[in-house]
């Protein structure tokens, strides 16, 4: 977990293909993996290590077999790489209308849902018409995004969508977002620790009063308890 944020935050292209393949593994693993990474952070990993090369992202998004969340996650990745500046809006508006037109299988999911939230969000004026196609076909749930909602934002000015989406945007993995991750992390790492890797501190309680050296010694000796048995 550390290192997907740590090679993120420096922005390691080395790690891209491996966190992948990490990505693409089957359900019941990926999610036993990532369940305590903040989900919004997966698409920003994903965004921070790919250097701009959004061809492995084209793939996860296409991949069936791929847990959909995955496949999600690399969705978002192109909108905030599109607000980093990273890629040309007019060049994820392309690709988004490849996946409406044939890239998608055509049968409802949250994928479609996302797919026509990030195409507003990107002012994508240019697919209305593929978006009303995919919300006439069902393929979209209504009470995530319905027509009346794309009908407002696209009614709006370009530059005004882009801020607002920008603002709301995750962004790459930056360092104070980092830094504030680690302390659920740090605590839930502790609640796992056993008992007997760290025991609890304890006040110490002394059973008898102290004995001075130059007290009788308790044994009834007659002799000092330097002289006696504090001499052991």
């Amino acid at each position: 977990m550390f290192a997907f944020y740590l090679l993120a935050q420096f922005r390691e292209p080395l790690a891209y293909p491996i966190i992948i393949r990490i990505f693409e593994l089957p359900a019941r693993f990926l999610g036993s993996l990532l369940r305590d990474m903040v989900s919004d952070d997966r698409s920003s990993i994903l965004a921070s290590v790919c250097n701009g090369d959004i061809v492995p992202i084209k793939s996860l998004i296409e991949n069936t077999s791929v847990f959909e969340s995955a496949r999600i996650d690399a969705l978002i990745s192109l909108q905030i790489l599109v607000h980093e500046g990273i890629l040309e809006r007019k060049e994820v508006l392309e690709y988004f209308a490849e996946l409406f037109q044939h890239k998608l299988e055509k049968e409802p999911s949250p994928l479609w849902d996302h797919l026509v939230f990030e195409t507003v969000q990107l002012h994508g004026k240019t697919l209305q018409e593929h978006i009303y196609t995919v919300l006439e076909n069902g393929l979209v749930n209504p009470n995530f995004i319905c027509r009346e909602d794309v009908d407002d934002i696209l009614s709006l000015p370009e530059d005004t969508v882009l801020a607002h989406s920008g603002y709301n945007c995750r962004g790459l993995v930056d360092v104070n977002r980092f830094l504030g991750w680690l302390s659920p992390v740090e605590e839930a790492f502790r609640s796992h620790m056993s008992a007997d890797d760290h025991p609890p501190a304890s006040t110490y309680v002394r059973e008898h009063p102290k004995i001075g050296r130059n007290d009788p010694c308790p044994c009834g000796s007659g002799r000092k308890y330097k002289k006696c048995c504090g001499a052991s």
